[in-house]
């Protein structure tokens, strides 16, 4: 007897707690992931979050090879669900309108769809219901009307009036009639003051004339659905990656680093790293594990240590590193040129707001010219130097800029080459 109670408590607490189990599974809920995808030139192409099931949820970011912004849309696992912008590449939007479940849905917006012979750009004005053209169709040359047609549930409505206008103005030049079976007919013309003509008057060939041209605008009203997930106005071969985020921290639990990694562990996009206190340290962007694309690193206090871009892991173009050099109260700071990682151009060598010295390389190499300056920013010396570095010229200038005196080597004083030399190798490199 007591033999079968216990087995009755114990299977009571089993059922117990597969029921509490249960309902804790039920509670599961999961997070959306961080997407992100990019081209062939390691620049990002989308960026937004997927679900469980790999579906887009949230807003997706599409961009240009150029890194400018392509389109925004927001998808509702997996469909599109929300407001759809499209960009061009200058940032001018090309199309605007919403979603309703993966349909279009009331006013959608296409502007610079096509330009005119006088070099103003065309505009639709379009109705949406369900995913068809349903309601009045409007295209602009520039901000002028010039065409409208009724449609209903993606077809020209029947039994309605469709409207052309003369050039730059709003004044109405032909009129029409969409039949029951959908057939365009004229139904007259007005003279630009205004005047309304009979049909009666207007040749056969004239009539033809207007009525294509109404089915030509028909036809060129757009209708396809915008497929963001797939559709992009240009070719480009994409290299995805399924990015996982990650985070390391400090020994006081601050964190260090706050980035992504690809399938091979590889750095991929955005890289944070963070001081022992907390503050922002650097923001670094990867490809496939190598730098690429903007870096900036931070002094602890918050103001920019370095900037510049990275490309293939070298440093490439300008760089500033506005508090590279710390001396008392003073501030250095530098404004370099690279090429392929190697210094490839001027180089400023900045006190405050004082130029200190101007200088050239050549793929890392000191070559040409360099100046100093005056606090007034007058130059006070120049001279060229050769690949060694050493001075073979030297022009000295009073502080209104007038050159006072030039010097060629020999004999140039060996320590203004040392001190030229001496310079260059400050140069961050």
């Amino acid at each position: 007897m007591v033999l079968r109670a216990l087995i009755l408590l114990v299977f009571s607490f089993s059922i117990v707690n597969l029921v509490q189990a249960q309902v804790k599974y039920n509670k599961v809920v999961f997070k959306p992931s961080p997407y992100v995808e990019y081209h062939a030139n390691g620049n990002i192409y989308k960026k937004g979050f997927v679900n469980a099931n790999k579906q887009f949820v949230d807003t997706l970011a599409i961009f240009f090879p150029s890194e400018k912004i392509s389109m925004t849309a927001v998808y509702d696992n997996g469909v599109p669900n929300g407001l759809c912008i499209q960009y061009n590449e200058d940032g001018s939007i090309s199309r605007e309108g919403l979603y309703v479940q993966g349909k279009k849905e009331g006013l959608w917006v296409y502007n610079n769809y096509a330009t005119s012979k006088d070099g103003l750009p065309y505009r639709f004005s379009v109705n949406y219901k369900n995913g068809q053209l349903h309601g009045e169709t409007i295209l602009f040359e520039g901000t002028h009307k010039i065409r409208s047609i009724h449609a209903f549930l993606g077809n020209p409505a029947p039994n309605t009036i469709w409207e052309m206008y003369y050039d730059n103005s709003d004044n109405l030049w032909a009129v029409g009639f969409i039949s029951s079976d959908n057939q365009f007919t004229l139904r007259g013309l007005y003279t630009e003051e205004g005047e309304f003509v009979d049909k009666v008057g207007v040749s056969k060939e004239k009539t033809e004339t207007f009525l294509e041209a109404m089915r030509t605008f028909y036809k060129s009203i757009p209708k396809q659905e915008i497929q963001p997930t797939t559709k992009v106005t240009y070719e480009t071969k994409t290299v995805t990656h399924k990015s996982v985020p990650f985070s390391t921290y400090h020994a006081n639990g601050e964190i260090h680093e706050k980035g992504y990694r690809n399938a091979k562990e590889q750095l991929v996009g955005k890289l944070q790293t963070y001081y022992t206190s907390g503050t922002l340290k650097s923001e670094m962007h990867y490809f496939n594990g190598v730098l690429q694309g903007d870096c900036t690193h931070y002094n602890e206090e918050g103001t920019i240590k370095m900037q510049g871009k990275y490309a293939k892991g070298k440093k490439e173009s300008l760089w500033i590193y506005p508090d590279y050099i710390k001396n008392n109260e003073a501030r250095f700071s530098y404004e370099v040129h690279y090429k392929n990682g190697l210094l490839h151009g001027e180089t400023l060598f900045i006190k405050g707001d004082e130029k200190l010295i101007l200088m050239t390389a050549s793929e890392g190499v000191l070559l040409g010219k360099w100046e100093s300056y005056y606090p007034n920013g007058f130059p006070s010396s120049s001279g060229l130097v050769s690949a060694a570095g050493d001075v073979l010229t030297h022009k000295v200038f009073d502080k209104e800029g007038n050159r006072m005196v030039t010097m060629f080597s020999p004999p140039t004083p060996e320590n203004l080459s040392k001190s030229i030399k001496d310079v260059f190798t400050t140069i961050p490199k």
